[in-house]
């Protein structure tokens, strides 16, 4: 056990930043002069300096940054004159210290008339010598002069994010209870096993045992947080995103069958776990899953975060929830506010940044701690207009031309095959082909079946056909005269033309991009489809 944390300790230097560490440095940063929480540059003002400009700025002696209370009101005011340097024993210390947070701090200063230089409220004499402490300096532009940077470590503590860093060490670097690995450690374990077998190996694919993951997971079973979230991750594992299917289940349709869109009754041939056999299948759904597996992980650890940032009972920190920063639009009751209004009121809780007064003064800012993170999706028919905008083409258009593409790319535009096995085969062109089709049937799963015209080898076919059931809906293509169609490798830009109501047609031009001579260091000719 010695020899384990003793080199569990050795070792620190040679890994990459934790997600704890990268938080706590871009807060470090944000609270240093020029930082987006220590503004001071207005080019409107003739000094150039002018912290009262900035609303959430440490400098700001009437800064609104989240402390219950303005430095001309509280004592205990986030202001660059109340530093506190937090210990590692969680205790503690006023003043401006040294990098390793031993030596406080000072600055030499000249006995003037009326005072000293810089001007500062007190100083004491050492060795012959007259200091201050920084933070009884008159005017914080001499501080931000004499700025060092450790000096950020007594500011960090009024980082509006500063509840999500003491949240995240105890929850995903330090787990109790389990020797030299921690929550973030076997994440980067599982990322690094990059194949199916291998992941069997370390026991995380147990078949006989869907839980396998979560139960050798440290945060679920050694974090309080997560010991209380064990059972419902648990029910994420059973029933992925309320789909139906599985974690598994949903991983190996998403590799195996990425076009399908039947809701119920799926074929066990698309979901199936079961090693293949075949590494690249294999590795691939192994990858999926994990994706999902750790996915669903960071979403309930951010719940915990955001709730350990709300609440103020019991040991929780309680003020400093981050829903609202880099928002323009926040909602609190579309928000982790929403789980928590009667624990702590977004309308006058002031020790939040995101309450009603100040959640505004955010919109602009860059949200630190990322564990989980979920931004709101752009407004679709916004996007679906700047694509058109920008484009002239509807998205089904591009959809179309896409899935085209990855079907020739991948040589098999002249082979029939399930359109299921397709990623780029989207819901919305399926809706437009089995729309098209004569049948009740309340799910169709189509082949692409192609036809090369027997009288005229430029013309392509291309029919949507399982069994008996044909849809109406057909591709139709014609290639200039000299060209074949086992020539054609990729299909390029799309033009649409306009929809024909009498014959129910779309007219198109494509690019395809022809491989004319057979020759592997000659460029593809492009030609018009």
């Amino acid at each position: 056990q010695d020899w384990l944390n003793a080199y569990k300790e050795c070792m620190e230097d040679c890994k990459n930043p934790s997600i704890c560490e990268q938080t706590y440095n871009s807060m470090l940063s944000d609270m240093s002069p020029g930082g987006q929480y220590a503004q001071w540059y207005d080019s409107l003002d003739i000094s150039g300096f002018n912290a009262s400009t900035f609303p959430l700025s440490i400098l700001n002696y009437n800064n609104q940054l989240p402390d219950g209370g303005l430095a001309s009101n509280n004592a205990a005011a986030s202001y660059w004159k109340n530093p506190k340097f937090l210990k590692r024993d969680g205790s503690t210390l006023t003043g401006y210290y040294d990098e390793y947070g031993i030596a406080r701090s000072k600055i030499p200063v000249l006995p003037v008339t009326g005072g000293y230089y810089p001007s500062t409220s007190s100083a004491f004499l050492s060795n012959g010598i007259y200091y201050t402490y920084p933070e009884n300096l008159t005017n914080e532009k001499d501080f931000v002069t004499y700025w060092q940077e450790s000096w950020a470590k007594s500011l960090v503590i009024y980082h509006p994010e500063y509840c999500y860093f003491k949240w995240c060490s105890p929850n995903t670097m330090d787990t109790v209870g389990v020797a030299s690995l921690s929550s973030e450690d076997f994440d980067n374990n599982v990322l690094s096993v990059a194949s199916y077998s291998a992941a069997t190996s370390n026991s995380w694919l147990n078949t006989g045992n869907n839980y396998a993951m979560v139960d050798l997971d440290p945060y679920f079973n050694y974090v309080s947080d997560g010991i209380a979230q064990k059972t419902a991750m648990k029910a994420q594992i059973d029933n992925y995103l309320g789909s139906g299917l599985s974690m598994k289940e949903m991983a190996a349709m998403t590799v195996k069958c990425p076009g399908y869109y039947r809701s119920t009754g799926i074929s066990s041939t698309c979901t199936s776990f079961v090693a293949t056999g075949t590494a690249s299948i294999d590795d691939r759904v192994w990858s999926q899953y994990k994706s999902f597996y750790l996915s669903a992980k960071q979403t309930f650890m951010r719940t915990a975060a955001d709730d350990y940032a709300i609440k103020t009972s019991g040991s929780n920190c309680g003020k400093g929830y981050n829903g609202c920063i880099g928002i323009e639009n926040f909602n609190p009751f579309n928000s982790a506010f929403n789980r928590n209004l009667g624990l702590n009121s977004f309308s006058s809780n002031n020790s939040q940044p995101c309450y009603w007064n100040t959640y505004m003064l955010y919109k602009d800012k860059v949200r630190r701690f990322n564990i989980g993170e979920v931004m709101p999706g752009a407004d679709k028919e916004k996007a679906d207009f700047n694509v058109f905008y920008s484009t002239g083409l509807c998205p089904m258009d591009i959809d179309f031309a896409q899935w085209l593409h990855n079907v020739a790319a991948k040589s098999m535009l002249l082979t029939t095959f399930s359109l299921k096995t397709e990623a780029t085969f989207t819901k919305q062109i399926y809706d437009k082909i089995y729309a098209t089709t004569t049948t009740g049937a309340s799910y169709v799963d189509y082949n692409w079946v192609p036809t090369i015209d027997a009288l005229d080898n430029t013309k392509l076919k291309i029919e949507f056909i399982n069994g008996s059931i044909v849809s109406t809906c057909k591709i139709n293509l014609k290639l200039p005269s000299g060209y074949t169609w086992s020539q054609v490798k990729d299909f390029g830009n799309i033009d649409v033309g306009v929809y024909n109501t009498s014959s129910s047609t779309s007219g198109f031009t494509i690019v395809a991009y022809v491989d004319h001579d057979a020759n592997p260091l000659t460029p593809n000719q492009e030609v018009k489809v």
